[in-house]
């Protein structure tokens, strides 16, 4: 498919908000890759380098497209992952947390199509919301993976 480089859906001013917040997830890659949770950190990786590398220069592209497919990707890999491995007490923090990373989600879209300038703020907190949850699922897996029969797994 052939793009207009030159047409950029977010200036600079305000994606590289958004690159910043990308980039954040090297830390759930470091815990896992740590942890030897490499499939996790590899995922996490490249959800973080495609993510970057879209919003260094948000034009329409087949980097945005790169961006929206795996993006939702790495969100079921996580997400499956999550239903499996949260037990006890962190579901009360993955529960809500995903709901919330949902909300920021569709406000963020919603307010960016209204050229609605809110629509950053969501999208800021969407990236902070999956940079939690992702930390949430990789600490259950890791204690799973320890501790299996742990009580607090239960």
């Amino acid at each position: 498919m052939f793009y207009d480089s030159d047409i950029y859906l977010v200036e600079w001013r305000e994606s590289r908000w958004l690159v910043l917040t990308s980039m954040a997830s090297l830390i759930p890659t470091t815990y896992s890759f740590k942890n030897g949770l490499y499939f996790l950190s590899v995922v996490s990786f490249i959800s973080t380098f495609i993510s970057a590398n879209y919003w260094r220069k948000a034009t329409l592209s087949t980097r945005r497209d790169m961006d929206l497919v795996l993006q939702k990707v790495a969100f079921l890999i996580y997400f499956f992952h999550g239903i499996y491995y949260i037990r006890g007490y962190r579901i009360v923090a993955f529960s809500p947390g995903v709901m919330f990373l949902l909300y920021n989600y569709y406000y963020s879209n919603q307010y960016y199509y209204e050229k609605k300038r809110e629509w950053l703020s969501y999208h800021i907190w969407f990236h902070v919301m999956v940079l939690t949850e992702q930390l949430v699922v990789l600490e259950s897996v890791q204690h799973y993976l320890t501790d299996p029969y742990d009580v607090k797994n239960v």
